[in-house]
């Protein structure tokens, strides 16, 4: 199955990059370049450190009932992670991040996992939230609030699913009832996982958290379009980078090669960006928000002092942990 998915995202990504290729004009792409505005890139670069770091900061909050991990070696555990979902295909990324606190602390990988979990659904919920708020200042086409409206309602079933399976009676009822067969060593990791599910008060934290980094993405989204002299303004940048993100659950490539500048084309043609300058908004925006952090993936890696095959390894080192554990992954979120 795992191979069937791999090609069917490759398959999907060649289709975007020859439906791309059609259409590429590098003459009018080079006449747009002679607009660009290169000063925009400093702010872009900061609000770039500032989406990475709140990103670290709420993955450090959703793991605080496991273990208290410093701020500054999980924003490298995630700058790690963004390297590898760029390099290989179906954000395998996250599996490094997995693969990097069980290694090095002695948080067991289920309830880890579970946080990535949490995380991707409060991205999901945020994104649609701005996706929608992106409905009412702009026109747009159909197929847009279309698919606005079906991720209002999957992720309003996520988060419906994270509130039941946060209260005491739903995760004993589903190790009794979902999974009776469960015993022994099983039935640990799934509980381990379950604790790391957020009550509601918690739950609107990373959902508050989520909102405010997505909303500084929009911000980065907005300053490299300006370096490209791209008249789209907030509400294009935050239909732009709402739809972007959503757009990565399609099966692709390495880097969603293919089908995030399909994405752009797409989305940017919506708002009557012409072709040749929609076009090299999607090169720069490909270089400015994946370049920076898969270079300083790289530097987190060497500063690790691992290695790629490494990271493929969950089993965790003879050495003392580096978190400072609060009862470990079995105390719950503070209601």
């Amino acid at each position: 199955m795992k191979h069937v998915v791999r090609v069917i995202g490759l398959l999907v990504s060649a289709v975007c990059i020859w439906l791309i290729a059609r259409v590429f004009q590098p003459s009018a792409l080079l006449a747009a370049l002679q607009h660009a505005q290169p000063l925009w890139l400093l702010p872009a670069a900061i609000t770039l450190a500032g989406f990475l770091t709140l990103n670290a900061w709420r993955w450090r909050t959703l793991l605080r009932p496991a273990a208290r991990l410093p701020l500054v070696r999980l924003l490298r555990w995630q700058l790690i992670g963004y390297l590898g979902n760029t390099i290989f295909p179906f954000r395998a990324g996250e599996v490094a991040r997995v693969v990097l606190v069980a290694r090095n602390t002695t948080v067991q990988p289920a309830p880890v996992v579970a946080t990535i979990v949490v995380e991707k659904i409060c991205d999901g919920s945020a994104l649609v939230g701005l996706l929608l708020l992106a409905l009412l200042l702009l026109p747009v086409p159909t197929w847009v609030t279309v698919i606005a409206g079906v991720g209002a309602a999957a992720f309003a079933c996520g988060i419906i699913l994270l509130l039941a399976l946060s209260t005491p009676a739903a995760k004993a009822l589903l190790l009794r009832r979902a999974f009776p067969g469960l015993i022994g060593k099983l039935q640990a990791l799934l509980l381990s996982a379950l604790t790391m599910v957020p009550g509601p008060r918690n739950l609107a934290l990373l959902l508050g958290q989520s909102l405010l980094l997505w909303l500084v993405d929009v911000l980065n989204t907005a300053c490299v379009l300006k370096v490209f002299a791209l008249p789209v303004g907030l509400p294009g940048a935050l239909l732009l980078t709402a739809g972007l993100n959503l757009a990565q659950i399609v099966p692709a490539g390495p880097a969603a090669i293919g089908t995030y500048e399909a994405a752009v084309l797409a989305l940017l043609g919506s708002m009557g960006v012409a072709a040749a300058s929609a076009q090299l908004a999607a090169v720069g925006l490909r270089a400015a928000q994946y370049a920076p952090p898969a270079l300083l993936g790289l530097i987190a890696i060497w500063w690790e002092g691992l290695s790629f095959q490494e990271l493929r390894r969950p089993e965790s080192p003879e050495r003392p942990a580096e978190a400072e554990l609060r009862g470990g992954a079995a105390s719950a979120w503070r209601p």
